[in-house]
C-alpha cells in the first residue's frame, strides 16, 4: 500500500480487507475480515459473488486469501473447539450487538430459546426482536445464533436456512429431539 493510502484516516483504522472460503461440515461459506476481526460470513456460490456481496454490504473491496494461512478461522467456522476470533461488529446496532454478546455465551452442544436470550439482556418481552437481531448476525457460526431455538424445541429461523443450521446442531451434538424429526 502506497504511503498516502497508508494515511487515509479509513485504511489506516480498519486495515486491509480479506476473504476466505471453507468448505465446512454444513457447506462452502466465505468469511471477510480485517485487522479488527471477522466481519461477515456468509455462504455464496463462489468468490466472485461474495467479493460483491462484501462490496455491497461495506461499500468497500476485499481480497481473496489462503485458507491455509488461518488456521484457526477454518476450525472455529468447522464447529471445532478453540477460541473464536474476534469479530468486528460494527456494522450492526447497538441492540444487536447485545443480542450477539449473549447469543456468544451459548456453549457448544447446547441451545437456549428466543426468550431465554431476551431475559438475558434484561428484555425478557423482546422474544420477536430477538430474533430479528439475530437474523442480521454478520458473522453466524462464529457468534452461534444456530444455537437459539424456539420455546417448543423447534428450530425456528435461520438465515442461512433451516437445512444449514440442523447440520450445524448435529455436528455440536446439540439437535433439539423436536427438531430431529
Amino acid at each position: 500500500m502506497s504511503a498516502p493510502l497508508k494515511r487515509h484516516p479509513f485504511l489506516s483504522q480498519r486495515g486491509e480487507d480479506r476473504f476466505i472460503e471453507v468448505e465446512t461440515t454444513a457447506g462452502r461459506v466465505f468469511a471477510s475480515f480485517s485487522e479488527r476481526g471477522v466481519s461477515l460470513v456468509h455462504p455464496a456460490e463462489s468468490a466472485d459473488q461474495f467479493a460483491n456481496l462484501f462490496c455491497a454490504r461495506f461499500g468497500r473491496f476485499a481480497r481473496q486469501d489462503d485458507p491455509a494461512d488461518h488456521g484457526d478461522l477454518v476450525e472455529a467456522l468447522n464447529c471445532h473447539e478453540v477460541d473464536p476470533p474476534a469479530c468486528d461488529l460494527d456494522s450492526v446496532s447497538p441492540f444487536t450487538r447485545r443480542v450477539l454478546y449473549a447469543a456468544a455465551q451459548i456453549e457448544r452442544g447446547q441451545t437456549r430459546t428466543y426468550q431465554w436470550l431476551a431475559t438475558q439482556i434484561g428484555m425478557p418481552r423482546a422474544a420477536r426482536a430477538v430474533g430479528n437481531a439475530l437474523s442480521s448476525n454478520p458473522v453466524p457460526i462464529l457468534i452461534p445464533c444456530h444455537r437459539v431455538v424456539r420455546g417448543d424445541g423447534s428450530l425456528g429461523g435461520y438465515a442461512f436456512g433451516l437445512p444449514m443450521k440442523r447440520k450445524l446442531l448435529a455436528v455440536e451434538g446439540a439437535l433439539p429431539i423436536a427438531a430431529a424429526a
